[in-house]
């Protein structure tokens, strides 16, 4: 399966690409008052407002790649410092999280992959997008 690399500060992510509409390198994020503290606010994406989301409160170095995607007819909108090559993998090929990994953010991952001498964290965006409904 196919999945598309994002870092974050200093972490690497992946995101399947079928779930990925697009990818802007660049959008305006407008504040939302009193929002939730996992939207960092909103765009406007051909006439249609998203929300950029960040439900693991990662911290960005530039944040200036942004991240559509699309699920079950819902979109939000990912940030990312860098956008990198695609890289295809077998469920089974990923393993379980490790121990230390905090409780409250394993529901956000299906596993981590180690491949060429890179970890990644696999992103679950079902689980992702059902947390984001959830604080609407």
């Amino acid at each position: 399966m196919q999945h598309i690399l994002l870092k974050i500060g200093e972490e690497n992510y992946l995101v399947r690409v079928d779930k990925v509409e697009k990818i802007l390198e660049e959008a305006e994020i407008t504040p939302v008052p009193q929002a939730p503290s996992f939207v960092d606010g909103v765009i406007n994406y051909e006439g249609t407002i998203v929300v950029v989301g960040n439900p693991l409160q990662l911290k960005y170095k530039k944040g200036n790649w942004y991240i559509l995607i699309e699920h079950k007819k819902d979109r939000w909108v990912l940030r990312a410092d860098e956008v990198g090559s695609l890289i295809n993998f077998e469920e089974k090929d990923m393993g379980s999280l490790p121990n230390f990994f905090p409780d409250e953010d394993a529901p956000f991952f299906k596993g981590i992959l180690n491949k060429e001498d890179q970890v990644y964290l696999v992103l679950d965006i079902d689980y992702l997008f059902e947390y984001l409904k959830k604080g609407e």
